[in-house]
């Protein structure tokens, strides 16, 4: 039985910067996650865009309170601006999270609205 463990490379921020496998062959590529060198990540150290090891890219974008609000994975290599962007072609999944401002606290999540759901 062979032994399955993943290795982690780190940028000079001590950052993830790519996670790979020793499980290596056709059906498993060595490479599991990749971050886009040039625009991956936010100032805050959330990542912004990854690229998967099918070829797909997933692409995350937060607000001014460093909440989340759009997680989204599309075939074009395509990433977000802001929360309120339009949906890339080629996308594949695309969740949208509100936050409504409540009386007794400021976070109270909203209903996520789920645009694109296509399953492979």
């Amino acid at each position: 039985m062979v032994q399955v463990s993943r290795s982690y490379t780190y940028d000079s921020a001590a950052r993830v910067k790519t996670v790979t496998s020793n499980w290596n062959d056709a059906q498993h590529p060595a490479t599991l996650y990749s971050v886009d060198p040039s625009i991956g990540y936010f100032p805050s150290g959330a990542i912004r865009k990854a690229i998967l090891p099918n070829g797909l890219t997933e692409s995350s974008m937060y607000n001014k309170r460093l909440q989340p609000c759009r997680v989204e994975i599309n075939s074009t290599s395509a990433s977000f601006a802001q929360c309120t962007d339009a949906v890339p072609s080629g996308n594949l999944l695309d969740f949208t999270y509100g936050y409504n401002l409540g009386s007794s606290d400021l976070v109270r999540c909203g209903q996520p609205d789920f645009h694109a759901l296509l399953w492979l």
